[in-house]
């Protein structure tokens, strides 16, 4: 299916579920369409945007204006003690001074939550997405613009001509024994992951992956809206191919932590975990690694309209060709406020340090991002944003600055 043939079903399926809507059940004012237990929620994004640093050049740049067109469709079947979701989204990207990098992306999700009985949740997951990585980005970065050479990690290769284009399958559950308001509850979590690359073969082969996991977390409540947790974690992963006469990246990640969750009704919730990670690889020759590991996700609203949040990890990233893997910290905040009923503010900034160990490399990123939403209709919001990126680096060839200026509007119900 062509991008104009999924957006002209798009608007058709919306227009057909809109009409069926208003006789089977009305609106709800939520942005869905309901149907006795079944919801529906169709919503279309378009946005026009100017970039002024596409492959993420030091120098020598290249801009361009890009058009993106977002489709997303939501169902969601609500019974007693179930529910279940079926979704898609979509990305559709035309760049006007380098068509070469349009790209198509697809994702398509399904889960389901189900009380077993008494104190006994189950849910499970599954997602296939057909992403791309721009040029500029992942294993091209530094990418030459006049030639097409990477001199990082493929220097002789072919030249790089489009986006690398690659799949992600994920299958997962949690069991979760206990209810809130009771003193323990323990989760029991599984998950399988698998990367694969579909062009570039010539290069892309050694970067697709497996990964399976599982975790066990402990939960006690401490007050009503607070619980401390305990949590351990761990992660094999193993790749479908080793670059020849190169150590094999196959690890096995654990983690150890600790930390609390809380919820308090109409003024703040997160999560805060402190403790240790470990990253073992089965080739004796790459040097295992220890540290402090953290994750942070806190919610914070002053007031109805007024929101902050804050957010911090560390993450041990599978390499991208050099070293033997990425160890990234990143933090972040933002803040959205309704100034009045109709318009909306967000703020945002980030930061995000990637170490790579086995070289000598380091990147340091700072992210800002601005914008102005004003809800022109009920299903009709209109946004205006900047972003600005700066990218410092020990390699010369990973420096840039980038500023991307943005116009879109969002269609839903």
């Amino acid at each position: 299916m062509t991008r104009r043939q999924a957006i002209h079903a798009l608007f058709l399926l919306t227009g057909c579920l809109s009409a069926a809507g208003g006789i089977a059940a009305g609106g709800a004012g939520d942005g869905r369409l309901y149907y006795g237990p079944l919801s529906v929620e169709p919503s279309l994004r378009a946005e026009v945007a100017y970039d002024d640093n596409l492959f993420f050049s030091p120098e020598d740049t290249v801009d361009s204006w890009v058009t993106r067109i977002a489709p997303s469709l939501e169902g969601v079947i609500k019974l007693p003690g179930e529910e279940y979701l079926l979704g898609y989204r979509g990305d559709y990207g035309q760049f006007r001074q380098s068509s070469d990098d349009n790209y198509t992306d697809h994702t398509f999700d399904a889960s389901a939550k189900l009380d077993l009985a008494h104190r006994h949740k189950l849910t499970l997951e599954g997602a296939y997405a057909m992403k791309h990585q721009g040029r500029g980005e992942g294993m091209t970065q530094g990418f030459d613009p006049e030639t097409g050479d990477i001199p990082g990690f493929d220097p002789g290769g072919e030249p790089v001509t489009e986006p690398d284009r690659f799949t992600v399958t994920r299958v997962g559950g949690d069991y979760l024994f206990g209810a809130r308001d009771s003193g323990n509850r323990l989760k029991l979590s599984a998950n399988a992951r698998r990367n694969k690359y579909s062009n570039h073969r010539e290069r892309t082969r050694y970067r697709d992956y497996d990964s399976v996991g599982a975790g066990l977390t402990f939960y006690h409540q401490l007050f009503p809206a607070t619980s401390l947790l305990l949590e351990v974690r761990a992660d094999d992963i193993g790749y479908v191919r080793d670059y020849p006469e190169t150590a094999s990246l196959d690890s096995r990640e654990i983690r150890y932590l600790a930390g609390a969750e809380w919820d308090i009704t109409g003024t703040t919730s997160g999560t805060v975990k402190f403790g240790q990670v470990q990253k073992n690889f089965v080739d004796n020759s790459r040097e295992d690694f220890s540290g402090l590991d953290w994750e942070v996700d806190v919610s914070w609203s002053p007031r109805s309209y007024s929101r902050f949040e804050l957010g911090a990890a560390r993450i041990e990233e599978e390499t991208y060709g050099e070293g033997d893997f990425i160890d990234t910290m990143t933090y972040s905040l933002d803040w959205s406020h309704g100034w009045t009923e109709l318009l909306q503010s967000t703020f945002g900034v980030s930061y995000s340090r990637e170490s790579y160990q086995g070289i000598d490399r380091d990147q340091d990123t700072m992210d800002y991002r601005l914008a102005l939403v004003y809800q022109w209709r009920h299903w009709l919001a209109l946004e205006l944003g900047a972003d600005y990126s700066d990218s410092d680096s020990n390699v010369d060839w990973l420096m840039y600055d980038r500023n991307v200026v943005r116009l879109g509007a969002t269609w839903s119900f």
